[in-house]
C-alpha cells in the first residue's frame, strides 16, 4: 500500500485496494485505448465488408448513386 502525506488542514485520502489501483492504471486506460481504435477502425471495415460484398454480388445499388457527381446524376434524370 502507498503511504500519502497531505498537506495540513486537507482531509486523509481513503485506503485504495490494490484491485481498484488496478483498474485505474491498467485497465481503464486500455479500455479507453480499444474504444478509440474500434472508433477509427469502423471506416476501413464498413468498406472492406462492403468490397466483400460488392464481389460476391450483393453491393447496394444505390450506392453507386450517391458516389456519382451531383452534375452527372442531374443529366441522367433530366435525358
Amino acid at each position: 500500500m502507498i503511504f500519502l502525506r497531505v498537506l495540513p488542514g486537507w482531509p486523509e485520502p481513503q485506503p485504495v485496494s490494490d484491485l481498484h489501483l488496478l483498474l485505474i492504471t491498467v485497465l481503464g486506460p486500455l479500455t479507453f485505448g480499444l474504444v478509440i481504435a474500434a472508433i477509427a477502425w469502423a471506416p476501413r471495415m464498413m468498406k472492406r465488408n462492403r468490397a466483400e460484398a460488392e464481389a460476391v454480388g450483393l453491393g447496394d445499388p444505390a450506392h453507386e448513386a450517391i458516389e456519382a457527381p451531383v452534375g452527372a446524376r442531374h443529366a441522367e434524370i433530366t435525358s
